[in-house]
């Protein structure tokens, strides 16, 4: 096992997709609305289908969460 590992909360885009078009989605703003404990590292999966142009912050995104999100006319941006 690695020492390094990183364990994160992860969350889908289908998840997402409840969000409004143009809203910016943190880590803090997923927190709030319960989708994820809050004491690790978020990590975005590409699960699911995104509509909604949105900008989310999330400290890791898997490739086809990237893809998809710009597909929808949004950003991914990691912290």
């Amino acid at each position: 096992k690695s020492i390094n590992k990183v364990i994160f909360d992860v969350i889908n885009l289908e998840e997402l997709a409840q969000f409004a078009s143009g809203s910016t989605v943190t880590p803090v703003e997923l927190k709030s609305k319960g989708f994820v404990g809050g004491n690790m590292p978020v990590k975005v999966l590409g699960n699911g289908e995104l509509k909604n142009k949105l900008t989310v912050k999330a400290h890791a995104f898997s490739a086809s969460a990237i893809e998809k999100i710009k597909a929808a006319g949004g950003t991914a941006e990691v912290l």
